[in-house]
């Protein structure tokens, strides 16, 4: 994945569609770029690839839904803040036993 994006490619990760799945440390290096954009990662889909195709559970701990409580409710007002939380939970995705892929979805400030 490039350090930065195109248009076409912010107008589909904003869509209902999003990104295609990604490694963590993809995403961990778009980060900086999103941030001078006035993007961020609105919502995070992760799941643990134990068995490609056939075990590759979701992983909640790991995504950003704007469900699980203080962590990530308020973040989508802040860019800098919810990048700071996908930065968090990118990196705990790397540290897991089995590979992690995320799909992201993005909204401007």
């Amino acid at each position: 994945m490039p350090k930065k994006l195109s248009a076409e490619q912010v107008e589909r990760y904003s869509t209902g569609y999003g990104s295609p799945y990604f490694a963590p440390d993809e995403v961990l290096m778009l980060l900086a770029w999103l941030n001078t954009q006035g993007l961020f990662v609105q919502s995070m889909e992760a799941v643990e690839v134990i068995e490609p195709g056939v075990n590759e559970p979701g992983r909640i701990d790991l995504s950003i839904l704007g469900l699980d409580g203080e962590e990530d409710w308020e973040a989508h007002k802040d860019v800098e803040r919810a990048n700071q939380l996908a930065e968090a939970k990118l990196k705990r995705a790397l540290e897991c036993q089995y590979p992690v892929k995320v799909q992201i979805w993005l909204a401007h400030e």
